[in-house]
């Protein structure tokens, strides 16, 4: 029979290892979004070098007009999401018009995007594109009713 300091030590190693195993869990696990998206497209299609690096080149650009929407749309909701706090909270009038001119420019660069891939493409890479798109689509719909927390459900 094993006595009380042999099974803390096994128990104290044993805990151990866990966090070790724990730790480079989360160290070396993909993360979500950021690096993920264009190296499976770039496995999708089979890029080459050069594809690679200008797919990459592409989606950069392409990410960086995304954020600067998403930034201007946000500032145009926050000012009207403020009237809130003020007397006039009962009547906020209509949206900022810029909020659909920043939607339409949303999905006019993601359509671009997608036209500037598919005219990098190799004609053998071509065939892979209708469902690189039908992915996609589903992620970027997908994603989109992610983010939108549900309303509670009345009991």
């Amino acid at each position: 029979m094993m006595n009380k300091l042999k099974v803390y030590q096994i128990a104290t190693i044993g805990l151990l290892l866990l966090n070790v195993v724990l730790l480079a869990f989360i160290i070396f696990a993909p993360k979500p979004g950021g690096n993920g998206r264009p190296l499976r497209v770039m496995e999708h299609f089979g890029f080459d070098a050069a594809q690679d690096e200008k797919f990459l080149d592409l989606a950069k650009a392409h990410k960086a007009q995304i954020r600067a929407a998403n930034d201007q749309q946000a500032e145009l909701l926050q000012e009207y999401f403020l009237q809130l706090t003020t007397d006039e909270a009962a009547n906020p009038g209509p949206l900022p018009p810029g909020i659909g001119t920043l939607e339409r420019e949303k999905i006019n660069s993601t359509y671009e995007h997608f036209l500037d891939i598919k005219k990098m493409l190799r004609p053998e890479q071509q065939a892979a594109f209708p469902s690189f798109v039908e992915a996609a689509l589903q992620r970027i719909l997908l994603m989109e009713n992610e983010e939108r927390p549900r309303p509670p459900k009345d009991r």
